[in-house]
């Protein structure tokens, strides 16, 4: 009977390697991104050949064919690792099936049939692994820190006793200050490199930092822009003494309809002492700012997860704070207590503040990750119960098969 049921998993397996083999040989191992990353890497190379001059046809035909031998070399080496997957899969399963018909006819001891899957399975995991983490993708920290050496320009601002400040580097003349992440290396970066961007700080980028706008890198609080010396093509470091700070009081509240007028509005409105805020969140706005020539906001402490500030007027006040408004996660409190805020100068957060002295805190508190934590908990706890049950079923058979080789 076990015979027979082991012979039809034999039949069944063969079958699924089989159908593996005619994809293998049919497939042609093309991707539909062959095309578009064909044409990319014509259009680079032809660049790189012509030497910034525009290319010549004769260049043109030269990137082509260069390219188009790029992507056969591609199509091979899929074929190459879907071959080579194949044939190992395909000798693993083998072994294993040598190793059970062995056992079912009595010609190996069960120790023998179990240490051998888990030499099988044991050896598959870890040469999977070592694709992905080997010796080689290990390195020499000092090897690793070196790439990060500090420049004159970042060991001077790093001397600075105040680190609540951001810093735009434009020393990268070829990838620019926003594909590059160097600078966050040591500083709190207004540009750098992320393929995914907010959607509300690329609009800034594009519409008032890349125009530099100095109002815009002032409300960033960019104490310092590092540039190149024209003469030594190093980089040095300019402070800006005008850059607001990480929180500072208005005078006014600007109110406006739509995104678009927002934006242009950072074009001529002065943000350290007017709000620009949408007609949206006037609702929230229910405390009108007055003159108090002894108020103040500090920020008192900037964590990952929690920035908190301390507040002092005798009038009602409207604080901005230069930090990206982000409303899936970060909440507001005052004094303990869970209060409004809203997104002001197209990216900031803003904040009707009541007189009197008072702490302000934003907490990153995200529903998704609490709900996240909590499946991850509940799905831990399942795959526990399911091991456990399994390793006993896994015991029991083990205690069958031996009890059954003392009675034979």
């Amino acid at each position: 009977m076990i015979w027979k049921k082991f012979k039809n998993a034999c039949l069944i397996t063969g079958g699924l390697l089989a159908l593996t083999a005619m994809l293998y040989l049919s497939a042609d191992f093309k991707s539909p991104d062959d095309q578009g990353m064909k044409e990319n890497f014509t259009g680079n190379l032809a660049q790189q050949m012509a030497r910034g001059k525009e290319p010549t046809p004769e260049i043109q035909q030269q990137a082509n064919e260069a390219a188009s031998s790029i992507v056969k070399g591609l199509q091979s080496d899929r074929k190459s690792i879907f071959e080579a997957d194949f044939l190992r899969s395909f000798l693993f399963v083998a072994l294993a099936v040598l190793l059970t018909g062995l056992y079912l006819k009595d010609k190996i001891k069960p120790v023998i049939l179990l240490a051998g899957l888990l030499i099988l399975s044991s050896y598959d995991l870890l040469a999977e692994g070592r694709k992905y983490l080997s010796e080689d993708k290990f390195g020499e920290a000092a090897d690793i820190e070196s790439l990060f050496a500090p420049t004159p320009a970042d060991q001077l601002i790093n001397r600075d006793p105040d680190k609540n400040f951001r810093v735009y580097d434009l020393s990268d003349e070829q990838n620019g200050p926003f594909n590059n992440a160097r600078t966050s290396y040591y500083h709190n970066s207004i540009g750098g490199y992320h393929p995914a961007k907010l959607g509300l700080y690329q609009d800034l980028i594009e519409n008032q930092l890349s125009k530099g706008n100095i109002m815009v890198f002032n409300m960033l609080n960019t104490k310092y822009f590092i540039q190149n010396n024209p003469a030594t093509r190093q980089p040095e470091a300019r402070v800006n003494p005008n850059a607001f700070g990480p929180c500072w009081l208005v005078k006014a509240v600007l109110y406006v309809n739509n995104a678009d007028e927002e934006m242009k509005a950072l074009d001529s409105v002065n943000v350290k002492d007017t709000a620009i805020v949408l007609k949206e969140f006037q609702k929230i706005i229910k405390l009108i700012p007055v003159k108090d020539s002894t108020a103040s906001i500090k920020l008192i402490e900037n964590l990952i997860d929690q920035i908190s500030y301390k507040f002092s007027a005798k009038t009602n006040q409207f604080a901005v704070f230069s930090e990206v408004y982000y409303d899936k996660g970060w909440n507001a409190y005052l004094d303990g207590k869970k209060t409004d805020y809203c997104k002001v100068d197209y990216v900031l957060r803003g904040m009707p503040v009541p007189a009197g002295d008072h702490k302000i805190e934003f907490r990153f508190e995200s529903h998704a990750v609490e709900l996240g934590k909590t499946i991850s908990f509940i799905a831990s706890l399942l795959a526990l119960v399911a091991f456990l049950y399994i390793l006993g079923v896994f015991l029991n058979f083990i205690k069958t098969v031996i009890k059954t080789e003392q009675n034979s």
